[in-house]
């Protein structure tokens, strides 16, 4: 099996290393610094694309989607008119981004500026084309794959999150490990060799490459990083060849980091790396206890990266990504320390951008306005909870986590049942289900005691469009937020239990 991972690994360098296809277009003629520069440029570039369509009315006037960007999905709504047609101009930005269309399930498409994308939905189903011949053939294959793989993926992650970390940890497969490698390796195949049939039968895919590491992010990340991590030397000494050997990412050439799934894959088989690596030099790290801890992950990030322009994409990537959790904390000196760091020039307006989302979400500050729908039509707004702190649950269908934290909720409540009255439990769905699916959930989880709503995106803020799940706000009686990314119920419940000073619930309470 061993031989098998590193086969995969192999082959993925190589295919990396060749042509990006027609997404990305670099002149080689160029001096590289500039070929570089206007790669950046491009992945900075804003365009836009059309959604357009019919939607039976029999499945709600609003079609929700969400589109990823650079660093952050941006979740759009748009509502049909009364013949249920719509159609709708969306922003995006770079050569190509993901949509994931909420229809019970998530389905994902790829999308580039001046696409047009015309959607037929029915009740159970969902019809696509696109402007063009290729463009069509593009969503077909999207269709295709989720009606092959989408369950077996969700299978493959619910599977993995069971399997105790030290059995992912360790350097060779065991009784726990060794089945999850043989469905990520047959996942993998099947999904080659259903590609290479399409394509052998009709021609290459106009999204070839996007596809190639589309639809199997879960289990193709899970055999990189088994073949990366092992390879990866973290016990030479650290201040004079910290990584000799195989260095888990000198093969990617940058402009693949254009798709969205190659860039999601390798940035989990970097964190990890990351993370293996800073156990090792645990000493190094004492000898400035104040440094930011992303800043010294910055450092050995910038120490494994091939080249500087991979070092300074992977350290926007890093802000991002801190920026979409609401790390105060480490986001404010970090930012400092790549605006010094990062000299890509297209790189440095988007640091600015994306660090104003910050001060959204400081605590203290005042909650952004949201727009809820409950189960019956009804809409609510912070207003309608004045007076009391109120914990907002984000969550969505086929989330594992959101479902066992709704188990934690009944022991929540007991453990708070003398500030009930001060409380609001909102439980907020964020992707669009039907409405029988949505009130069968809350009546499998038990939720028929709480406030259960659904998120109104075009009446709220931004900062309410969570990606990813569970998601948890909390705000205080004079509608001020107290924690974006509050402690889930599970959380709290163990810090209520050692009596820990960092509950933000017990804050928000003045307990």
């Amino acid at each position: 099996m061993k031989k098998v991972i590193i086969s995969l690994a192999a082959s993925l360098a190589v295919m990396l290393t060749c042509s990006a296809g027609v997404s990305v277009a670099i002149d080689r003629d160029l001096p590289l610094q500039q070929q570089l520069d206007n790669f950046a440029d491009s992945l900075m570039r804003p365009g836009t694309f059309v959604m357009q369509g019919y939607m039976n009315p029999d499945c709600g006037n609003i079609l929700k989607f969400a589109v990823t960007g650079l660093f952050k999905n941006e979740t759009h709504s748009v509502t049909t008119d009364s013949a249920g047609r719509f159609s709708a101009t969306i922003p995006m930005v770079g050569p190509i981004q993901e949509i994931y269309l909420y229809r019970n399930n998530v389905i994902t498409l790829p999308v580039y500026p001046g696409d047009t994308i015309n959607l037929d939905i029915e009740k159970n189903s969902v019809r696509m084309s696109g402007a063009t011949p290729e463009a069509t053939r593009d969503l077909e294959f999207a269709t295709l794959i989720y009606d092959r793989f989408r369950q077996r993926i969700n299978n493959f992650a619910r599977q993995r999150m069971n399997i105790p970390q030290e059995s992912l940890m360790k350097s060779y497969p065991d009784s726990l490990t060794q089945p999850l490698i043989d469905e990520a390796v047959a996942i993998s195949r099947e999904w080659r060799a259903l590609q290479d049939s399409v394509e052998n039968a009709g021609g290459p895919l106009r999204s070839s490459w996007y596809y190639k590491y589309s639809c199997y992010v879960e289990p193709q990340t899970y055999l990189l990083m088994e073949n990366f991590y092992k390879h990866v030397n973290t016990e030479a000494p650290f201040l004079t060849r910290p990584f000799p050997g195989y260095a888990p990412y000198s093969f990617i050439h940058p402009e693949f980091m254009v798709y969205p799934p190659v860039k999601e894959l390798f940035n989990r088989v970097i964190s990890k790396t990351v993370w293996e690596a800073g156990k090792t030099i645990t000493m190094v790290s004492f000898l400035n206890k104040d440094e930011n801890l992303s800043v010294r992950e910055a450092r050995l990030r910038r120490l494994i990266a091939r080249d500087e322009f991979l070092a300074d994409w992977l350290d926007l990537n890093e802000f991002g990504h801190i920026v979409k959790y609401m790390d105060w904390d480490r986001a404010d000196g970090y930012r400092n320390y790549i605006m010094e760091t990062v000299k890509e020039p297209a790189f440095k307006p988007y640091i600015d951008s994306i660090a104003a989302e910050l001060d959204k979400a400081r605590p203290g500050t005042p909650a952004p306005p949201i727009s809820l729908i409950g189960t019956d039509g009804r809409k609510y707004t912070l207003d309608d909870f004045k007076g009391k702190i109120v914990y907002l649950d984000f969550w969505m269908v086929g989330c594992g986590p959101c479902y066992s934290e709704f188990r934690s909720l009944p022991e929540l409540k007991e453990a708070y049942k003398d500030y009930l009255d001060k409380i609001e439990f909102v439980t907020v769905i964020c992707n669009d289900p039907s409405k029988e699916v949505w009130l069968d959930l809350i009546s499998k989880h038990k939720l028929d005691h709480e406030l259960n709503t659904m998120l109104d995106v075009e009446g709220s803020n931004s900062l309410y469009n969570i990606n990813s799940f569970p998601t948890y706000i909390l705000i205080d009686a004079e509608g001020r937020l107290v924690k974006y990314g509050a402690p889930r119920p599970s959380v709290i419940l163990s810090l209520k239990k050692y009596g820990s000073p960092d509950n933000d619930l017990d804050k928000a309470l003045g307990i």
